[in-house]
């Protein structure tokens, strides 16, 4: 949407949320007249707290800088008097903490890029913010330490420390952003520890913003290697769109606004790995020109947490797997929905193995087993969890081909009959890209949420079965005109698809053995090539590629 165009409707008190960095966008055009600083249009408080950041005082320094019309400077004068005589500095809808972070670093990025005259006001500016300032300080509860809360709030108060010139200001926060960061960041420092890229990057674009302040009034910058180490991981965790992974409660947001602003505040290209395990997160990235895989497998961390144990992410030029997105933080059976089923993993007897207690409170998590990767031709990788509230164990191996081919082995033990379902969303999937040995529906009617209050269209695989005890299944995505499943072989007899699973294109033979075997022979045998190996790549004979 373009820039003068929202001014403009700013000058009627008609809000649209949608600036880079906005965290719960709403492109309604909402007229807000008379101005209440409590309203919301939408049932949807996200709605209040965005108006009550003041991102949009941005948009308004934007147009002046097109026109050099002083219409949008008065607006925004006008728009942070009226808050300042209204909003009572009391716990409320417009007085969150994170919102009151936000807001003292929009009210001092704009006033400080002018010369104001009048003085009353210029008074009245300076002692609401070392108002706001304290009523932080009097609000601070330690388990912001480990939040993106704790840390937009100390960095708007650098941000004022460097305003005011007080150093003893400036500088204890500082000091605070240090500890904050080490608890914060995982993986080398590398990665936001709530498990949602879209607030790792969040965090980055707040980092930025303390530097960028910095840079322009004569400080040094602060944490430069922690904010590039941070701002490789965003850019790695981008898909060939440049979109953001939106694991947990995140966006397909394009990052490239962010890497745009690193560029700019420190004058180097980013460059980063090809692919990474993180580790402690409990992500897999991959990035190659062509195609594109992120798998999660992620303990528990904040209520941000979706159940998408074992999901992935895959795209090439033709084909894209989605996760569903996080949609709205409105209590219902949406954020219902988008927490727990809006995702590839499987799903046994229509239960998730995340306990949903509402919106923010979970009473159950399975236990998750660490991604393992190996990287050899191809890369292999291992994600597996177990829900002991119900006995079950899900396992998920995955073949990324070096060629940009996916195969998928999945893998259920739960004694007993029972039902497995998956519902895998995808874009521009078809009947020649996409192959399973189970009988599926291809369908429109799918839905994901490529940002907070937007529904985008998609399409669904269904897959639905019975089993007892074991369930097992493979899905191919690339070229499928040349693949075809075969059988594997142990003391010349065929083992059954619920003890291994074996596929073929022109070039090898990929294969994947569920079951342990615990009697001799343990040779296996595949198109007469001979292994010991849980999953492995035969390309011949005297050519073994093993991963487990």
């Amino acid at each position: 949407m373009d820039d003068l165009y929202k001014a403009k409707l700013i000058l009627n008190d008609i809000f649209v949320f949608d600036e880079d960095g906005d965290m719960e966008k709403c492109k309604l055009e909402v007229k807000n007249h008379p101005l209440a600083w409590d309203f919301s249009p939408n049932g949807d408080d996200e709605w209040t707290y965005m108006l009550n950041r003041f991102s949009y005082l941005d948009l308004l320094d934007r147009a002046y800088k097109e026109t050099s019309d002083e219409v949008y400077i008065n607006k925004g004068l006008y728009f942070i008097n009226n808050w300042i005589d209204n909003v009572k500095l009391e716990p409320s809808k417009m007085t969150r903490t994170l919102d009151t972070g936000m807001r003292i670093y929009h009210f001092i990025n704009f006033i400080s890029h002018r010369k104001i005259d009048d003085e009353i006001f210029m008074e009245k500016f300076r002692k609401s913010l070392m108002e706001q300032i304290y009523f932080l300080k009097n609000h601070y509860i330690e388990k912001y330490d480990l939040s993106n809360w704790g840390l937009v709030q100390v960095i708007a108060i650098a941000v004022a420390g460097i305003y005011f010139n007080n150093k003893e200001m400036y500088d204890k926060s500082i000091d605070k952003l240090k500890d904050m960061l080490t608890i914060q960041y995982i993986d080398d420092s590398s990665i936001h520890w709530e498990k949602c890229i879209g607030y790792h990057n969040f965090m980055l674009l707040w980092l930025l913003r303390l530097s960028d302040f910095e840079k322009s009034h004569g400080y040094e910058i602060s944490f430069k290697e922690n904010i590039k180490s941070i701002a490789k991981t965003t850019k790695l965790t981008s898909d060939l769109s440049y979109k953001q992974i939106n694991n947990g409660d995140s966006d397909l947001t394009d990052i490239r606004f962010l890497i745009r602003r690193y560029e700019d505040i420190f004058e180097e290209k980013i460059v980063c790995e090809k692919y990474k395990l993180f580790e402690n997160y409990g992500l897999y990235v991959e990035k190659n020109s062509n195609s594109y895989l992120s798998c999660y497998n992620q303990s528990m961390s904040s209520n941000h947490t979706h159940a998408d144990f074992t999901h992935f992410n895959y795209q090439n030029k033709k084909l894209k797997i989605l996760d569903g997105g996080r949609y709205t933080y409105k209590e219902g059976k949406d954020r219902k929905y988008f927490k727990l089923f809006s995702h590839n993993n499987l799903v046994i007897d229509g239960i998730s193995s995340m306990g949903y207690v509402s919106s923010w409170q979970t009473n159950y998590y399975p236990i998750i087993n660490p991604i393992y990767v190996k990287k050899d031709k191809n890369t292999f990788v291992e994600m597996s969890y177990f829900d002991d509230n119900r006995n079950i164990f899900v396992k998920r191996r995955i073949f990324y081909l070096k060629e940009g081919d996916l195969i998928v082995f999945d893998q259920v033990k739960c004694s007993g009959n029972h039902q497995v379902k998956m519902e895998l969303l995808a874009e521009g999937i078809n009947r020649k890209n996409f192959l399973t040995n189970k009988q599926y529906m291809l369908e429109d009617g799918g839905y994901f949420s490529p940002e907070y209050n937007k529904l985008d269209s998609c399409l669904k695989v269904k897959i639905s079965e019975n089993f007892t005890d074991t369930y097992t299944q493979c899905m191919v995505f690339g070229n499928v005109e040349d693949y075809e499943f075969v059988k594997v072989k142990r003391n010349k007899e065929y083992l059954s698809d619920k003890q291994a699973l074996a596929i073929r294109n022109k070039n090898e033979i990929i294969v994947n053995v569920f079951e342990e075997i615990t009697d001799s022979p343990r040779v296996f045998n595949v198109e007469g090539i001979k292994f010991h190996a849980r999953a492995i790549v035969l390309n011949g004979q005297q050519d073994l590629d093993i991963y487990r």
